[in-house]
């Protein structure tokens, strides 16, 4: 067997090598991102955080301006029909007032 699957390899390997080869595979690990320290993960998510509070915010003005715009229009779409109903009382008198004149 050759390579650094050999177990004589690692029998020669001391301690101080073995803490040194973790030392540079730590290092390595963090360089590459395959470790994420805390501070800097707490970092990622709390911007995370503010970012998706910020979307919840502008979802939560748009719908309560969607709320005010579905009230203006029950509004005047009511208005409207009142208006129309006004108008086909008024124009049933006057019709009424014309035929009775009229006979």
């Amino acid at each position: 067997m050759t390579g650094i699957w050999n177990p004589e390899v690692w029998n020669s390997v001391g301690v101080v090598g073995l803490v040194v080869l973790m030392a540079l595979l730590l290092l390595l690990s963090l360089q590459r991102g395959w470790i994420v320290l805390g501070i800097h993960h707490r970092e990622v998510v709390g911007g995370r955080d503010r970012e998706i509070a910020a979307r919840d915010r502008a979802i939560d003005a748009l719908t309560s301006r969607g709320e005010k715009l579905d009230e203006t229009i029950a509004i005047q779409a009511k208005t409207i029909a009142d208006k129309n109903a006004v108008e086909d009382v008024a124009t049933k008198i006057l019709t009424a007032l014309h035929d009775r004149q009229a006979s």
